[in-house]
């Protein structure tokens, strides 16, 4: 199942210990704008980032074929900082996802999401927030999620979808830490998308 599978991607980039030496860190802080590849993303980041892309199978037959998700991040005083992002595979549908259409990048992004929560051990019912400081036209729309996970991480989540490609900026820090409520502010507030409109 997709979903397992980029859970299993997510799980071990973001939350396992040998993501510090997968994403980097930076002493102190060294703030640097990052434009995510030709997607039009802009964010900027605290620390030196490092990247990490692999193919996700689409299902258990590998000849339903793979989705490449592509995360860029780094991790500064045990925070992590990360983006994730994908191209919604116009013509592959898995399971319960239409081929093509308004509803497809739907589809999509609730794989994204339930991937996401299910690596951090995040069982309850979520409660998104709409996320409306990202001045472009979403599709799906932003949604923002701060969950407490089961797996030694606490987590802040923007989801969102800009023509073919759907995103995932997160926000990472032990349960016991400290929130630097600036930085994550700063970050947050720093995402742009670049419409050349």
């Amino acid at each position: 199942m997709l979903q397992n599978r980029m859970c299993k991607f997510i799980f071990s980039i973001i939350i396992s210990p040998l993501s510090l030496a997968i994403l980097g860190c930076s002493q102190g802080m060294n703030w640097r704008e990052i434009n995510i590849k030709d997607t039009g993303l802009q964010v900027w980041l605290p620390c030196k980032p490092n990247e990490a892309t692999r193919q996700v199978p689409l299902s258990e037959n590998s000849k339903d074929g793979s989705v490449e998700v592509t995360m860029i991040g780094c991790e500064k005083d045990n925070q992590q900082f990360t983006v994730s992002y994908l191209s919604v595979p116009q013509n592959k549908p898995v399971a319960g996802a239409k081929a093509s259409g308004e509803g497809v990048n739907e589809t999509w992004i609730q794989l994204f999401k339930g991937a996401s929560l299910q690596a951090l051990g995040f069982q309850e019912e979520p409660k998104f927030v709409e996320w409306s400081n990202i001045k472009a036209v979403l599709s799906p729309k932003a949604q923002y999620l701060k969950v407490s996970g089961q797996r030694g991480m606490d987590a802040e989540i923007i989801w969102f979808g800009y023509a073919n490609n759907l995103y995932q900026v997160a926000y990472y820090r032990p349960n016991k830490s400290k929130e630097d409520k600036e930085t994550v502010n700063t970050y947050f507030s720093s995402i742009k998308i670049n419409t050349n409109e």
